[in-house]
């Protein structure tokens, strides 16, 4: 038996609870904030590519707090509590309709209802809490989550305290997302890239989504080997 195929076993063994992203993990959103943020921003054409290229490089990350950081280190501009409230909604209004038309990840229902007969299912994202919610709710997908938790708490502070209430130690969670922000949200450096099948030691499954083929084979290579 391989190290790696030995790995994976003893993952399965520990394993109580598996953490899902949402935005590219669950539904094909993630092109719908990444458009949110090239049309809210249009009115900055001289940084709106670095904008959306901010945004990209750290998807996972709160909405709220990635308009602060945009205006504090790309538009170098004050962002009043009446602005971030203003813009905030603004992007609600754009995303929330477009999230519950478009389609689920292929695969992602095939993995969520197989994994949520074994292990307790938690969704961690950026998205605002109560938004997010109902979303889940709307999209029929909130039966097969224990609960669901959005920002303003990041995914550090979230799988922190899903640890804590339950009493879980890191070795029995496992964390699915498609953003490099998701093996932060561990407490890891920057992982380096590598095929999405990989199951990675750090407990992070790297779903790194080239397209919706990659994505696809990700999660149903994971039921696969976990049904064995």
């Amino acid at each position: 038996m391989t190290g790696g195929r030995r790995g994976f076993r003893r993952l399965l063994r520990d394993l109580a609870t598996i953490v899902f992203d949402f935005d590219g993990t669950i539904l094909e959103s993630a092109g719908i904030k990444t458009s949110a943020f090239r049309d809210i921003f249009a009115r900055y054409p001289e940084h709106v590519d670095a904008i959306v290229a901010y945004h990209r490089q750290n998807a996972g990350m709160g909405r709220i707090e990635k308009l602060r950081i945009i205006y504090r280190d790309i538009l170098k501009a004050p962002l009043s509590p009446a602005d971030e409230a203003r813009l905030g909604q603004e992007f609600a209004d754009y995303v929330f309709e477009r999230v519950l038309a478009c389609p689920l990840v292929p695969g992602a229902l095939e993995c969520l209802t197989w994994c949520a007969e074994r292990y307790q299912l938690f969704v961690a994202s950026g998205v605002p809490e109560s938004e997010l919610r109902d979303i889940v709710e709307r999209r029929d997908l909130a039966k097969l989550f224990a609960s669901v938790y959005g920002s303003p708490r990041n995914k550090v502070q979230i799988l922190g305290d899903i640890q804590r209430e339950h009493g879980w130690e890191r070795r029995q969670m496992l964390m699915v997302g498609d953003a490099l922000t998701d093996s932060r949200g561990e407490g890891l450096e920057r992982a380096p890239r590598r095929p999405a099948r990989t199951i990675e030691c750090s407990r992070v499954v790297r779903v790194i989504r080239v397209g919706r083929a990659l994505a696809e084979t990700a999660l149903r290579a994971f039921v696969r080997r976990v049904a064995k």
